[in-house]
């Protein structure tokens, strides 16, 4: 049998006690640097919740408004992002991850497709 890949994930960043939007913000970019890549390069978004716009730009998805609140929901996160991304013809694109929990633990994930 063929493998084929689906999608590359970048090591996920974590980050805890940062309530403040502005913090959250400078994770995010320091994130994406270390990647070589810029806000502008993500074109989907998952979050856990919409309270803080982090790409107002990108296509967005609150992804616990369709799997609830339980330890493994960035799991469906993933699931659900390389699902909806992959069914869409045209070229190579980035995807972030961002799950939070409690206002005060963060991780997010990277994802080419």
């Amino acid at each position: 049998a063929d493998a084929t890949t689906i999608a590359t994930l970048y090591a996920p960043s974590m980050f805890s006690g940062v309530t403040d939007e502005q913090e959250i913000k400078k994770h995010l970019s320091s994130y994406l640097e270390t990647h070589k890549l810029t806000e502008a390069d993500i074109s989907f978004i998952a979050t856990a919740d919409n309270s803080i716009p982090l790409l107002p730009h990108a296509e967005q998805c609150v992804y616990k408004e369709l799997c609830g609140e339980y330890h493994t929901a960035s799991a469906f996160a993933l699931w659900h992002t390389v699902n909806t991304l992959s069914s869409e013809s045209g070229s190579k694109s980035h995807a972030l991850i961002y799950n939070q929990w409690n206002s005060n633990n963060h991780s997010f994930i990277l994802v080419e497709l």
